[in-house]
């Protein structure tokens, strides 16, 4: 039996074209609640997000500083699409996953010149919740068993 987790660690120049501003940038990420954290680990228990950053509402990237686990993810079409628009560029960047990624470590390094949207299909510290009896999204492989899921980053012209 292996227990594990997987998740990707994308991180997106922020504006997305050099003539254009970060803060006339938008995020989307259809996260509905953030982990409550504890020096940086999930508590285990949930929360609403911070009203500057509920980025499943289309937040401004104007002075977003975020650092946060998103999590009770809303599909759409089967499937999970978080965004990063620059209007003034006419562009947008899309991340597309599979169903199985359920939270999403969002964050604005200090240099606030770009932002980080890492799908996972569990929690940070998910076998430490797992062992508490929290749902963490940690899964298990039995011998010959094997999973498939996957993301796909796109560039796309804003309408």
């Amino acid at each position: 039996l292996l227990p594990w987790g997987f998740g990707t660690h994308a991180y997106f120049n922020v504006p997305l074209i050099s003539f254009s501003a970060a803060d006339q940038c938008t995020l989307f990420v259809p996260g509905t609640s953030v982990w409550e954290l504890n020096e940086g680990l999930p508590s285990g228990r949930k929360k609403a997000p911070p009203n500057h950053a509920d980025l499943n509402q289309t937040c401004s990237m104007s002075g977003l500083i975020v650092d946060d686990i998103y999590s009770d993810v809303v599909l759409e079409n089967g499937k999970v699409l978080c965004r990063i628009a620059d209007p003034a560029a006419q562009v947008a960047v899309e991340q597309r996953c599979s169903s199985d990624f359920r939270e999403f470590v969002v964050f604005t390094p200090p240099w606030n010149s770009a932002v980080c949207i890492e799908p996972y299909t569990c929690v940070t510290d998910a076998i430490n919740l797992h062992a508490k009896g929290i749902d963490s999204g940690l899964r298990f492989l039995q011998p010959g068993e094997e999973w498939t899921g996957w993301f796909e980053i796109e560039a796309v012209t804003l309408k």
